[in-house]
């Protein structure tokens, strides 16, 4: 994931972990000051209220404050981005999208 992100244009502030699918906590994502947060979701549908409400997860949660630098939330629900493969130069232009437009 580390690797499309940064071909995104993008870095992973995360990169580092050993783990591959690590559990960080809030505090922790806060402590990067990220400007672009990418939520992927396992949920076969994430429009309307499903993805207004996991957005406003984010903003309850304390890693997105008014003096913070996060300038987009970016949630999104299953998609290839997830799963190495072909698709691999799609994932990395969406990922371009999500990180680099408003």
């Amino acid at each position: 994931m580390s690797q499309l992100v940064e071909a995104a244009g993008g870095e992973n502030c995360f990169k580092g972990m050993k783990e591959k699918y690590p559990m960080v906590a809030f505090e922790a994502i806060a402590l990067c000051r990220p400007e672009v947060i990418i939520d992927i979701r396992p949920v076969p549908d994430l429009s309307g209220d499903n993805k207004k409400r996991a957005e406003a997860l984010w903003k309850q949660s304390g890693v997105v404050y008014p003096e913070g630098g996060v300038k987009k939330i970016a949630t999104i629900g299953q998609h290839p981005v997830t799963v190495p493969g072909p698709r691999a130069g799609g994932s990395v232009e969406m990922l371009y999208d999500l990180i680099n437009h408003e």
